[in-house]
């Protein structure tokens, strides 16, 4: 992933940074309304005029990470190549974000917003240009910033997005898109919009969205139609007319997951695949369709090679890992906040984070810091005497910051992690050093100069999977980032 840079002094950029490091009394709420009862941060670390003068000053030049800065940036083999701040990108506050690849190597960076979705065209990664923005499908909130959580993820050229706020599925052709003249003021309507169907079927808004690639398969999760807002199996195949196929509802709110092709060593669920061999077949049997399902107080394998009919292999009972009354409230379910992970490259482990363990004065004492979990998965469905996964197993990694962490991906042996108030963190494992309780950070880009403390503000969702090594980050307050991350890629 490395890229030569030109070194751009911005002198004049460094007086018009304003440093906080102001920390709002915590109020409390549920774990999955905590952001939108209004905890930010929000610390206007880079002014509006400093992002401005970035803006003008970045394009077709790379600001370098010298001396461990990028312009106002700290930062450690990690160079800025571009950034398009949220008044280009429709205003209000940035969400998630996802990429694309055109069949001729266009890169676009698909980045959410409280009223729209941008399209932004990376593939010179020093010139980020928005094509276009498409607004939100369902009603805003009263507040000036929108709808807080939307999410997007693309499959077959078509890029999907969801809200909370209503809409239904979004579907935007891609291709389509990038033949028009860039414009970012050109507001576009979605190519299709999918509710799930009419009457007691109609859906509208969704937590947010996993899609496999391999199956044309969608899993809509936090679908507030079941019990506990669980998950919406929907087959894609035709891009702009959605299937429904199946539904995970456990009782619990499914936040978010990762569901794949199993490739990992347990011979009951790979169909006997050569472990580590990522283009290799099957030998005997069938690979299994798994969901890592990540459901606030617990997260859940799940098997759903057959959509209609999900079933459960094993559940970690998230919050008593440790055992009853070591983290975690009394009740043992509001310590923790089971939020969102990701497989090691031979499916060997489970890397997740967790949202709220930062925030909790119980849990911050014992994890001393930002938190990564991961657990071995050598048996999926082996089980401890209270016949869920053994808790024992897990392994708590403390960062040397405070942060609260959000999205992590994987890219072969390197974690890629969107932290809040810390950034972009680039994390290196082994699976012997996984074994060992051991990361190795080789990277940062800190997007909240100056402030290190748990809460919502910073980076929320990094995109690592371009092939060219360009790294998009979003974040809540101040837009989209386009980075380089210069390290050894092992």
């Amino acid at each position: 992933m490395k890229r030569t840079s030109n070194l751009l002094l911005i002198v004049a950029l460094l007086g018009t940074v304003a440093w906080s490091a102001a920390v709002p009394d915590w109020s409390a709420g549920s774990a999955h309304d905590i952001k939108a009862i209004g905890a930010y941060l929000m610390a206007d670390d880079v002014s509006a005029a400093g992002l401005a003068a970035l803006d003008t000053a970045l394009p077709g030049q790379a600001v370098a990470c010298t001396a461990g800065v990028a312009g106002p940036y700290g930062c450690d083999d990690v160079d800025l190549l571009g950034l398009v701040p949220l008044a280009g990108l429709g205003g209000a506050l940035g969400n998630d974000s996802w990429g694309w690849t055109s069949a001729d190597g266009q890169e676009i960076a698909i980045m959410g917003t409280g009223r729209n979705t941008a399209f932004v065209d990376v593939t010179d990664p020093t010139s980020p240009t928005v094509i276009a923005q498409l607004p939100n499908a369902g009603g805003d909130r009263d507040e000036p910033d929108g709808a807080l959580w939307r999410d997007v993820k693309v499959n077959n050229d078509h890029a999907y997005i969801v809200s909370e706020r209503g809409g239904g599925l979004q579907i935007v052709d891609l291709n389509a898109l990038v033949e028009l003249p860039a414009d970012p003021t050109r507001v576009i309507a979605a190519d299709a919009t999918w509710t799930g169907g009419t009457g007691a079927f109609a859906l509208d808004g969704f937590h947010n969205l996993v899609i496999n690639e391999e199956t044309d398969t969608a899993f809509l999760v936090g679908v507030d139609a079941f019990n506990g807002r669980g998950m919406f199996i929907v087959d894609i195949a035709d891009p702009l007319a959605p299937a429904f196929s199946g539904r995970f509802d456990h009782g619990l709110t499914v936040h978010d997951a990762q569901c794949t092709i199993y490739r990992g060593p347990d011979t009951d669920y790979n169909g006997s695949y050569a472990h580590g061999d990522a283009d290799g077949d099957p030998s005997n049997g069938t690979q299994a369709e798994l969901c890592f399902t990540f459901d606030e107080d617990e997260i859940n394998i799940v098997d759903v090679t057959d959509n209609a009919q999900p079933t459960i292999i094993n559940t970690l009972d998230y919050v008593n890992r440790n055992g009853a009354g070591t983290v975690g409230t009394d009740n043992g379910v509001t310590g923790f906040y089971a939020h969102q992970g990701w497989l090691s490259r031979n499916h060997d482990f489970l890397i997740w984070g967790d949202e709220l363990d930062e925030l909790n004065t119980r849990v911050g004492a014992l994890t001393g810091g930002t938190t990564t979990y991961w657990v071995e998965l050598a048996d999926l469905d082996a089980k401890d005497a209270d016949g869920s996964f053994d808790g024992a197993a897990v392994t708590a990694f403390a960062h040397d910051t405070l942060a609260t962490d959000h999205n992590l991906y994987v890219v072969d042996d390197l974690i890629f992690q969107a932290n809040y108030t810390a950034g972009l963190r680039v994390l290196r494992y082994t699976e012997d050093g996984l074994r060992n309780g051991e990361l190795e950070e080789v990277g940062y880009f800190d997007v909240d100069p100056g402030v290190d403390a748990p809460g919502f503000s910073g980076a929320w969702n990094v995109y690592p999977f371009f092939d060219s090594g360009t790294i998009v980050v979003s974040t809540l307050d101040e837009g989209l980032f386009v980075l380089d991350f210069t390290g050894d890629d092992g």
